[in-house]
Formats: structure tokens, C-alpha cells, sequence
């Protein structure tokens, strides 16, 4: 997870795919977003920007990033996991954490961050 600034607005950032991808990703556009020198990441590779205000934004490996206008969102291997558990009410951590249970690749620590402002 990360925090950033996009389109203006404060946001917190998280990233699914290869864990080495992911960092250079997350230096490159921590960075100086050069176009020319954007890292090559692979197909399964999604990127989640929460803006203040509550904004969604989803990218995948075109880095094209999508405004995405829906009452839950995740990504990732638990994804719909994630999306069911938030379905029955969990939390988006009680999710992650139930994703976790039955999807190896899900990671059971949960690390919980808000844009600033929203606190």
C-alpha cells in the first residue's frame, strides 16, 4: 500500500500481481512517471487508487486507469472472496481477512489506511 496524489485528490494505493513487479510499479509512478521508462509488468498485474472523496480508480497492465462507479470493489486472487464477504456485510478488512482462509495467495495480515481527510 501506498499513498499518492492523483487527478488533485489524496489517495491510497494498493497493488496485486509478481511482488517484484509491484515495487518497480510502485517506484515508477511514486516517481517521476516518465512514459518512456514505465516498467513492463505482466497480464495479471492490477493497480487500486481510493481517492478522498471516496473515487475508485483500476488500472491493469495497460496502466490505463478506469473511474470505477460500484458500492464494493477488490482485486487480487481473493477477489471474489473479498466481494462476497463485503456482499454479507464484512468490512473491506474482515474481507481481506476472510479471502485469506481460502485463497493461498491472499495474504492474511491486513494493513488498513484512509485518505487524508476522511478519517
Amino acid at each position: 500500500m501506498f499513498r499518492c496524489t492523483y487527478k488533485g485528490l489524496d489517495a491510497i494505493g494498493g497493488c496485486s500481481g509478481n511482488a517484484f513487479e509491484v515495487e518497480r510499479w510502485k517506484e515508477w509512478f511514486l516517481g517521476e512517471r516518465d512514459p518512456a521508462k514505465k516498467p513492463q509488468v505482466g497480464d495479471n498485474f492490477r493497480v487500486m487508487l481510493v481517492c478522498a472523496g471516496k473515487q475508485v480508480y483500476y488500472a491493469m497492465a495497460s496502466y490505463e486507469f478506469v473511474f470505477v462507479d460500484v458500492p464494493r470493489f477488490s482485486t487480487g486472487s481473493g477477489a471474489d472472496h473479498a466481494d462476497g464477504a463485503m456482499a454479507f456485510g464484512a468490512t473491506a478488512e474482515q474481507a481481506v481477512k476472510i479471502a485469506s482462509q481460502f485463497d493461498i495467495y491472499t495474504g492474511s495480515e491486513v494493513d488498513t489506511l484512509r485518505p487524508l481527510g476522511t478519517e
